[in-house]
């Protein structure tokens, strides 16, 4: 009644609790945060929230899912059971963490990345919906985990992951700060982090001897939710004109390189490229809704899929790679017309069948 129009519900998945409260099996420890999804009432709570309260108004919910297998993740969306509009689910965002020690991470691989993606969208099929994000609240920034957070590939870096996010057939979240390519944050000690999870895992694993110091602080920066945790970075000030005061983490060194004051007005950065991009994916629907095809699912250097609403057909290509690649494309697509590109270094001709992509490029295009 206050005029809320969308609701985000935290951990939504563990608000029914199993009522004997039962110690958890040996199997279970290993992956605890699946364990506290199975209340026998979970289900039912959300369907009442849903009959309750969302039904009568004109407004969104998206819940997270954390610990709930992909699989089971259509069972919170399917808009027929009328539970939630959408779900954050997790196994793409966490597809480096190293099972055994989630403290570190393993190498992700863009095969693995776009069988995630895909499984995603097969799992919400024709009556679920997801949320897609590849940072947030709890994640290292994007660019340092997806991208290339080096000055030279940051911008097309940045830019190319933006064109991942907006044009996937679910409804993207830019996390503060994204939409400006901001980094991680160079930690060089633990006194630098406020994030308990790892100083809990400090005193769990590096004060008892079971990992160095050195191997800590390594995973660490990568790691912490703490990157995506530095103050906004709003112009070239003091304390990046965040505040007078003194801010709960210290603001990120490269801020006078980074910040949005810097962005509003230059075509060409990551800002404005964002804004062209939210405007194209509300001007052109099949972005949105269109049927999602994975061109290639085991290609690990260009990221290549097609978005289908009716006569309607778009490509969207990323080179994932910072090296040049010439990209054919399947015997039956050929390229109408460009609609949108970044770090493009040489026209497409009409009719194209093949793309000379440079580093980190990435493009939106209209198909015949």
């Amino acid at each position: 009644d206050k005029g809320v129009s969308g609701m985000r519900f935290d951990t939504i998945a563990t608000v029914s609790k199993i009522p004997e409260f039962p110690d958890l099996s040996e199997n279970q420890k290993k992956d605890f945060d699946e364990a506290y999804t199975q209340g026998p009432n979970l289900h039912k709570y959300i369907h009442e929230m849903n009959k309750e309260v969302f039904s009568h108004y004109d407004v969104v919910t998206a819940g997270e899912i954390f610990g709930v297998p992909a699989t089971d993740s259509i069972r919170f969306t399917d808009r027929r059971r009328e539970e939630l509009n959408m779900a954050f689910t997790f196994d793409l965002i966490r597809i480096d963490v190293d099972p055994k020690a989630k403290w570190r991470r393993t190498d992700w691989t863009l095969s693995k990345f776009r069988q995630t993606v895909n499984t995603s969208d097969k799992t919400a099929g024709q009556y679920g919906w997801n949320a897609f994000f590849l940072d947030n609240h709890d994640n290292p920034r994007v660019v340092s985990h997806f991208g290339d957070d080096r000055p030279k590939w940051r911008v097309p870096s940045a830019k190319a992951l933006a064109t991942v996010i907006l044009t996937q057939r679910a409804t993207p979240f830019i996390y503060q700060g994204t939409e400006l390519g901001m980094t991680n944050y160079p930690f060089k000690s633990i006194d630098d982090f406020d994030d308990i999870g790892v100083k809990g895992s400090w005193k769990d694993l590096v004060e008892t001897g079971q990992v160095s110091k050195e191997e800590f602080l390594k995973a660490a920066r990568v790691t912490s939710r703490d990157n995506a945790r530095t103050p906004f970075q709003w112009d070239a000030t003091e304390n990046s004109g965040f505040t007078t005061g003194k801010p709960w983490l210290k603001v990120n060194p490269n801020y006078k390189e980074i910040n949005a004051a810097s962005q509003i007005n230059d075509p060409d950065s990551v800002l404005n490229y964002y804004r062209k991009l939210i405007q194209l994916r509300h001007d052109i629907p099949a972005l949105t809704y269109g049927e999602y095809h994975d061109l290639d699912l085991n290609n690990d250097t260009v990221y290549a899929y097609t978005r289908i609403d009716g006569n309607e057909k778009y490509l969207v290509v990323v080179n994932f790679k910072e090296n040049s690649v010439n990209y054919k494309l399947p015997e039956d697509i050929s390229i109408q017309s460009t609609v949108v590109e970044s770090n493009a270094k040489s026209p497409i001709e009409q009719n194209a069948t093949s793309i000379k992509l440079a580093p980190w490029q990435s493009g939106i295009y209209k198909l015949n």
